[in-house]
């Protein structure tokens, strides 16, 4: 996760995820989990900046 002020009021935030199958994982990790969190992210995000801007 990384935080850069843009402005005085404002922040960008960037986050990475990566993922490291091990074992059954390795096959699953690039067929299923990126897949899936590729999926999630945009309303994780929107969730987080609501969360963000309440508070």
């Amino acid at each position: 996760m990384l935080v850069e002020p843009v402005t005085g009021s404002r922040s960008r935030l960037t986050i990475s995820v990566d993922f490291t199958g091990h074992g059954i994982g390795k096959v699953l990790v690039p067929l299923m989990v990126r897949r899936e969190a590729r999926k999630e992210m945009p309303e994780n995000m929107a969730r987080l900046k609501r969360l963000i801007e309440e508070s």
